[in-house]
């Protein structure tokens, strides 16, 4: 079973005055596009209490309790209490669930931001081709029953009027994910399946941004010690967004700001083994709260070894691949593994990776592969193909490689004329025939493959920007440490 927490935040413009905010005019314009924003909604749904007991969780209601309190109150008396709907354990059925989401995407506008905290279980179906958040009813035996599939989300989006996204998702995934029971025995569905399908969220449109609490290999971890009971990515996010995470003192808690600071506090309070990753196509500047100081700040624990957590003698003290390195049980990748897993997802970069719309979105534009061949008693391998979201560019591709296809039957029609060319001048029944129908054929597909080939070209010119530079010329192959054992990890594009 997968823990997710998930704060969808649809953002376009907040009508607030503060020192950056323009209080004759009730908006506010983000720092590095000058992109107004209007109005701010929100959705935070928490369940910690099943229809079905075994799902039961401790600090999901109090995440989402916790930042339904943070926004409804930081922008109290600038928007109205009732854009802010929060819903909570055997309140959130799956109907009541949509119902609230479906009434903010109707009524935000292009202009508007939109915050959406989902915090709950997350199943995948059994092929890895989607995404189900449980609602309080949902049956874990069948989740596409009642539960809320991410295209459910997905569809809402495009629906909705405004055009800028953030996901905050906290995924308590370890490399052994669907093995908790014979529910969730998905044997052919990995932690990497999952983070897959939350970052394709955020493919869905433009100007939109995935922020994952860990790693695909890694465990999101929750407890007392978590700004006194949350999970490890809310209780920093709560204390970025209180005002921690404004550092350049502008006011404004920024969404890259948001993101640095919460990796850093994450790392931090659980000794590096959690670390958030970012994906997607989005405003570095985009501020998603203003700064009031008028609470103090919600307090991230540092990690501190102990036996039975961190703390550790020598390498036998530490569980699975973990080493003992000066008294705490870290991965053997060391700083860059969190790097490392993102690229064998295909669509994260953590903090010292190139930064902003153009490095964070490789998986949707270009063509890329990507497997892992995890090192067990049985080895496995997969080879995984995207294509880019870009109307231009997906139109390119599909012009392009089918003119491919037809120029490559072209030569196979090639090698039939001839195969039969020594028959027709020989005279056989019927082998002039055919040796013509392969020449049509053989001319055919050279001429429509070579046109298609060349439209698909163009296509893909009409979309220049579509091709960053972080999607060129990039190929890595890299060795990660899972709670399941080792993984060799490849990924490259052109």
């Amino acid at each position: 079973m997968t823990q997710i927490r998930a704060i969808v935040v649809y953002a376009g413009v907040l009508a607030l005055s503060s020192p950056a905010f323009a209080a004759d005019k009730g908006v506010f314009v983000s720092p590095t596009t000058g992109v107004p924003v209007s109005s701010v909604w929100g959705v935070f749904v928490g369940v910690s209490q099943y229809q079905h007991k075994e799902l039961n969780l401790s600090y999901a209601a109090k995440d989402a309790q916790a930042l339904h309190g943070f926004f409804k109150g930081v922008f109290a008396g600038r928007v109205p209490e009732d854009h802010f709907a929060l819903v909570l354990d055997d309140k959130a059925a799956r109907g009541n669930i949509l119902k609230a989401l479906a009434e903010v995407f109707n009524r935000a506008f292009e202009q508007d931001l939109i915050i959406v905290s989902l915090s709950t279980h997350g199943l995948p179906d059994t092929k890895g081709s989607d995404l189900f958040f449980l609602a309080h009813d949902t049956d874990p035996n069948m989740p596409m029953d009642r539960g809320i599939s991410r295209d459910d989300i997905m569809k809402l989006m495009g629906k909705g009027r405004a055009r800028k996204v953030v996901m905050l998702i906290d995924a308590c995934n370890s490399g052994g994910f669907g093995t908790a029971g014979p529910v969730l025995a998905m044997k052919n569905v990995s932690a990497a399946d999952v983070n897959r399908l939350l970052v394709a969220m955020g493919q869905a449109q433009d100007g939109t941004a995935v922020i994952t609490s860990s790693s695909a290999a890694e465990r999101s971890q929750e407890g007392q010690k978590f700004c006194g009971g949350h999970g490890a990515f809310t209780c920093a996010m709560l204390g970025g967004l209180q005002g921690a995470a404004d550092t350049n003192n502008n006011g404004l808690v920024e969404l890259r700001e948001l993101y640095d600071f919460t990796y850093r506090a994450v790392k931090d309070s659980t000794g590096g083994l959690q670390n958030p990753l970012i994906s997607g196509n989005f405003d570095n500047g985009l501020p998603l709260a203003f700064v009031t100081r008028q609470a103090p700040l919600a307090r991230v624990e540092p990690a501190t070894p102990s036996p039975a957590s961190t703390g550790c003698a020598k390498d036998t003290d530490c569980k699975g691949d973990r080493v003992c390195e000066k008294g705490v049980c870290v991965r053997p990748m060391g700083e860059k593994k969190a790097a490392s897993a993102a690229a064998g997802v295909g669509a994260a970069v953590a903090p010292d990776q190139k930064s902003g719309a153009e490095s964070a979105r490789p998986s949707d534009r270009a063509h890329e592969w990507r497997g892992k061949t995890t090192i067990e008693e049985k080895p496995a391998a997969r080879i995984e193909v995207t294509t880019p979201g870009s109307a231009h560019n997906s139109w390119g591709h599909v012009t392009f490689w089918s003119g491919l296809g037809l120029a490559a039957f072209g030569g196979v029609s090639t090698v039939m004329v001839v195969s039969t060319a020594d028959d027709a001048r020989s005279g056989v029944a019927g082998a002039g025939d055919l040796n013509a129908v392969w020449s049509s054929l053989a001319v055919g597909g050279y001429a429509v493959g070579g046109a298609a080939m060349v439209t698909g070209v163009v296509l893909w010119a009409l979309a220049p920007n579509d091709w960053p530079a972080a999607a060129s010329g990039s190929a890595w192959i890299a060795p990660v440490a899972t709670d399941g054992g080792a993984a060799l990890v490849w990924a490259g594009r052109w």
